[in-house]
């Protein structure tokens, strides 16, 4: 099953790791670190100075300076725009969209959390930076990285990916998801063929860090049996995170133990087929309930709608 923005917890896990191996510093720039340092677009000459400003930390935290609100562009759910306008020839890939984002203005200062609530300043861009400094360090990819330092001493790494964006990526046995909108094509950017959402309107794995990873129940369970759910460190159930505050529950989302069926998700994207035994896909939105996980968009249901099909630089 698609994890959405579950995925962020795993990309905490393996920046903690990057961390406690001294591979990184949390409070370093992180645009240098990914040798960022021009803008993409002629048009965006006059780059924000605090775009070098933004450090690792204030990514893990959203506190990096974007408000998807205010920018009416959440860059991830953008790639078909930023395509076009760098004239790629072909899909964007997660650097390309750091490279383009690297000249578009901040809504507020870098390690600002007061101006705007954490609903505002949450952001999925910051998150596929963290995915593109995993595999600036370590040489790999994001995926590989999971799967070899983080998932197979627990008995997971042959259980979560990077998810894929067409229907003709989807895994054996994973859930198929049903849309009724149909939207220009992100993997083809050049298409006028429309596509439904979500087989081709936004591309999963170039959000692999924030919202497009795969996985298991079981392998799920097995995570965050170790690792915070919301935020770095170990698991310490029934309590909060200082630097990530976790929502509070719902009066109607008492924990419940999986049965392995899958459950309902939003009407954009209904999950069909039957769970395989020992791999038991279940839809992200109860982990999220069960688990206290924050889950603000599966597969674009709560994203804000962006009339984008060109991008505008300033």
């Amino acid at each position: 099953m698609r994890l959405a923005s579950v995925s962020k917890a795993f990309t905490c896990a393996a920046i903690e790791r990057l961390s406690d191996d001294r591979l990184i510093d949390l409070d370093e720039p992180i645009f240098p670190r990914l040798c960022i340092t021009s803008v993409a677009l002629p048009g965006q000459q006059f780059k924000d100075p605090r775009i070098d400003h933004v450090t690792v930390r204030q990514c893990l935290e959203h506190t990096g300076g974007w408000v998807r609100w205010i920018s009416a562009f959440d860059p991830v759910f953008e790639g078909r725009a930023i395509a076009r306008a760098l004239n790629l020839p072909d899909r964007v890939r997660k650097r390309d969209v750091a490279r383009y984002m690297y000249g578009e203005p901040l809504q507020y200062d870098p390690g600002d959390s007061t101006t705007y609530d954490a609903d505002h300043r949450y952001s999925n861009f910051g998150y596929l930076l963290l995915a593109c400094l995993v595999e600036e360090v370590t040489g790999v990819s994001f995926e590989k990285y999971l799967q070899d330092e983080l998932l197979a001493p627990i008995g997971a790494a042959d259980q979560v990916w990077v998810g894929g964006t067409l229907l003709s990526h989807r895994r054996p046995d994973e859930a198929r998801y049903e849309a009724t909108e149909v939207v220009p094509s992100a993997w083809h950017p050049w298409s006028d063929v429309p596509v439904p959402r979500s087989y081709g309107g936004f591309l999963v794995g170039e959000m692999d860090g924030g919202g497009g990873l795969i996985a298991t129940a079981p392998a799920v369970t097995a995570f965050i049996a170790t690792h915070a759910v919301w935020g770095m460190g170990p698991r310490i159930p029934a309590t909060g995170r200082a630097a990530f505050p976790a929502p509070p529950a719902s009066p109607s989302a008492a924990p419940t133990v999986s049965t392995g069926a899958t459950s309902s998700t939003p009407a954009t994207s209904r999950p069909t087929g039957t769970p395989t035994v020992g791999r038991h896909w279940t839809a992200s939105r109860r982990i999220c309930r069960q688990r206290s996980i924050r889950c603000s968009e599966v597969h674009d249901a709560e994203r804000p709608r962006v009339g984008h099909s060109t991008v505008t630089t300033r």
